[in-house]
């Protein structure tokens, strides 16, 4: 979880103080490499009651996004 990926972010937020700007622009940086931890945690924050079935509900949009993206490239490889 958050905990796994932004360490020194989630241990500030559980002892209730506040992350250091280093800490912060390191947890940028990784959300700007894996976009898709963005996704999951807006998923996540739409349904409160049971994340992990919001978690995957937004990975299966990903797979189906990608398995199109997949044939499409596909059909073009074919057409050339």
């Amino acid at each position: 979880g958050v905990e796994t990926v932004f360490p020194s972010v989630w241990s500030a937020i559980k002892n209730g103080t506040t992350p250091n700007l280093e800490d912060i622009a390191k947890a940028q940086s990784t959300v700007e490499e894996y976009p898709w931890l963005l996704m999951c945690g807006q998923a996540m924050m739409e349904d409160m009651q049971d994340s992990r079935r919001a978690f995957c509900n937004e990975m299966e949009l990903i797979l189906d996004r990608l398995a199109l993206q997949i044939q499409e490239n596909k059909k073009q490889a074919r057409k050339k």
